[in-house]
């Protein structure tokens, strides 16, 4: 004799134990857009079918790049592949000053994907990203052989990520991480964590502040390049594939800051995020 199936258990009450994290928005919700044109659909499969096309033609040379000597060749491939896809995405790329040459980290303002298209072009750095990212369809992949380093936002994980990071510049690496923690709309700098700041004082090596400023074309609202909140993935890419043409993307490299100069990590971070904010707004 069966029983009559029992009820799934309740969800706990917001702010109970178990219960999830309640989603809060940061910033206003995307601005209306009128629907996509059939031409806007057309380019946006266009584009999306070149982007796939050109990633796999360059994995394997970005592979056999890394088997030859010396840290900068797998680099140029790198910046080969972010240079073809930012314009593929509609976007002309204006690099101000240049990367420093020696290991460190670069720390940028973090608006949207295409960051990760621009600072590849512009600068030969190794990502810093949170550990979700490794296990993203075709993103996580071409992250993972990138040898991008994967973190878990994990106070508890503090000083591992410490110690690996600092291993990683003391081998000759360039790093390159957002201290925001999220991504914004542009049309603001969120507060830099200053956690990840420690390695700085660990390693003596020094930090250079990069601010990433998006100009849209006219016919787009400001904030149409940002990634923020809610919004997914596949709707922001699908809209920056059919929509984007003539955007402005500015990369300013502001001078490297020595730890040796600001030997505390809180006030360090505080002084980049100044130079950060003061081209990316």
């Amino acid at each position: 004799m069966t029983g009559t199936p029992s009820a799934p258990p309740a969800a706990p009450p917001p702010g109970a134990p178990g219960a999830p994290e309640p989603f809060r928005r940061r910033f206003a919700p995307p601005d209306p857009l009128p629907p996509l044109t059939f031409r806007e659909k057309l380019r946006a499969v266009w584009r999306g079918g070149v982007i796939l096309i050109v990633t796999a033609l360059l994995i394997p040379v970005y592979l056999l790049a890394r088997l030859l000597p010396g840290r900068q060749p797998d680099r140029w491939v790198a910046g080969l592949w972010g240079r073809i896809l930012v314009r593929l995405v509609g976007v002309r790329l204006e690099i101000v000053g240049a990367p420093m040459k020696e290991p460190g980290a670069l720390v940028a303002n973090h608006v949207s994907w295409i960051d990760i298209l621009a600072l590849a072009a512009a600068a030969p750095a190794h990502f810093v990203s949170k550990s979700e990212v490794a296990h993203w369809p075709v993103v996580g992949f071409i992250a993972r052989i990138a040898d991008a380093e994967f973190i878990e936002r994990r106070p508890a994980q503090a000083r591992e990520h410490e110690a690996r990071l600092a291993r990683r510049i003391r081998e000759g690496d360039l790093l390159c991480f957002f201290p925001e923690g999220t991504s914004s709309d542009g049309l603001v700098v969120l507060p830099f964590k200053t956690t990840l700041f420690a390695i700085f004082q660990a390693t003596k090596a020094k930090a250079q502040p990069v601010s990433l400023k998006y100009t849209p074309p006219e016919h787009l609202p400001r904030r149409f390049y940002g990634y923020y909140d809610d919004l997914s993935f596949g709707d922001s890419a699908g809209a920056v594939l059919a929509r984007s043409r003539g955007g402005r993307l500015t990369v300013t490299f502001h001078p490297p800051v020595d730890p040796a100069e600001i030997p505390d990590r809180k006030r360090m971070a505080a002084f980049c995020e100044a130079q950060v904010r003061s081209a990316a707004l």
